[in-house]
């Protein structure tokens, strides 16, 4: 899951409209009625920090890195380019073509005879690199803001559930889950589609929840051990 695909941008885009139209349903339905019970004032907490999320987040970016292998006579030098954002729907490949022109045209000037093909190697990783749009840093920048909790069930997710769902998607989750009293599988699932409804995301399975549940136990199992 290091690289970002096409599904998974499609993912982030899903969870975009999620929290315009959960900003909707909230202001219809959630805060203008109490609901389960005693905890309700917790899950309203919960909400209005996920509507504030939702007001900032505007717009999908990706964050990317290129390559410049510079390689004149005696002088080398291999490096990477500052982190560049790359709004909506712009090319990744774009930003990186003055580090590609660089290394077209200055990359292979190597006169030594015992590293030489090393060198070269490191210009050829480089333009493969840029004209493929860069390193993708989206993943690690993107999960900078939440817990090692969420971060940890996200990264150990199945490859299929984690396409259905971003890691907005998953705080969200994991949040509920921290304050469902009935942990019995049955109940537990039920609790977490009858909120999960109330914001609009209710794409999932039960399966699906099941394997977030699951994930979920086995993080809190992890922590225990450890302590």
């Amino acid at each position: 899951m290091n690289n970002v695909t096409g599904f998974e941008c499609f993912n982030e885009e899903f969870s975009i409209y999620s929290c315009k139209t959960f900003c909707y349903f909230l202001k219809k339905s959630i805060l203008a009625k109490p609901f389960l019970g005693g905890i309700h004032l917790q899950i309203r907490y919960i909400i209005q920090q996920k509507i504030l999320e939702a007001d900032s987040m505007s717009e999908i970016v990706q964050y990317r890195i290129y390559k410049v292998s510079v390689h004149v006579f005696f002088y080398s030098y291999v490096g990477n380019s500052k982190i560049y954002t790359i709004p909506p729907g712009k090319s990744t490949i774009f930003p990186g073509l003055k580090y590609s022109l660089l290394t077209f045209l200055f990359g292979w000037w190597v006169f030594s005879v015992f590293d030489w093909y090393k060198k070269i190697r490191m210009s050829m990783i480089a333009l493969h690199v840029n004209f493929d749009g860069g390193e993708d840093y989206t993943k690690l920048i993107s999960e900078a803001g939440y817990d090692s909790k969420t971060t940890w069930i996200y990264n150990n997710l199945s490859r299929e559930i984690a396409s259905k769902l971003s890691i907005e998607n998953l705080d969200v989750i994991v949040e509920l889950q921290e304050h469902c009293n009935d942990k019995n599988l049955p109940e537990n699932i039920t609790f977490l589609n009858h909120n999960l409804e109330k914001i609009a995301l209710n794409h999932l399975f039960n399966t699906d929840l099941e394997q977030i549940i699951a994930t979920y136990n086995r993080y809190e199992v992890r922590i225990l051990d450890e302590v």
